[in-house]
């Protein structure tokens, strides 16, 4: 319903603020916003298991309402979130896998494994970095190297590109 074209802007805008008010109103209001407290309770404790799947329908509601909100600071919560639940499930290291999921989701969904490889490094030392190649790679495989801001970039060089020719001809 929110991709569709006979919705005035304005209203389409006013739905999808329904929605995440809905969200953060009935399910948490640590979905509103960039979420860098989560972030930083993911390495250091234990979070709610529902958070990352929430910021999920947060940002892609965001997204689907014509929303400008931004994509890697929630890459980042999604990742890192699901880390902890994942190592507090496993009875692991949570600080690792928050750091891998950190890294990993952004690697698939950014289609960029050599930079989340090289961020896993620099933000949480050699040590990470092996089992971030691992788990950046095979991330970038599943994600079928599809990339969130692809269509994105590829339609506004396209635009860019033909107003470029058309001032040729």
């Amino acid at each position: 319903m929110a991709k569709k074209d006979f919705l005035h802007p304005v209203l389409k805008g006013f739905l999808g603020g329904i929605v995440i008010i809905t969200l953060i109103s009935f399910v948490s209001p640590d979905l509103f916003g960039l979420g860098l407290h989560i972030i930083d309770r993911s390495f250091n404790g234990q979070i709610s298991w529902y958070l990352p799947f929430a910021k999920i329908l947060a940002t892609s509601s965001t997204i689907a309402f014509g929303g400008s909100g931004g994509l890697i600071t929630p890459i980042f919560f999604i990742g890192s979130s699901s880390g902890n639940i994942l190592g507090h499930l496993m009875d692991m290291n949570v600080t690792l896998f928050a750091a891998l999921g950190f890294v990993s989701i952004l690697s698939g969904a950014a289609n960029t494994p050599i930079t989340s490889i090289i961020l896993a490094a620099e933000l949480f030392g050699a040590d990470v970095a092996h089992y971030a190649a691992i788990t950046a790679i095979i991330s970038f495989l599943i994600s079928s190297n599809r990339c969130i801001c692809s269509s994105e970039v590829i339609s506004t060089i396209e635009e860019k590109f033909n107003k470029e020719f058309e001032k040729i001809e």
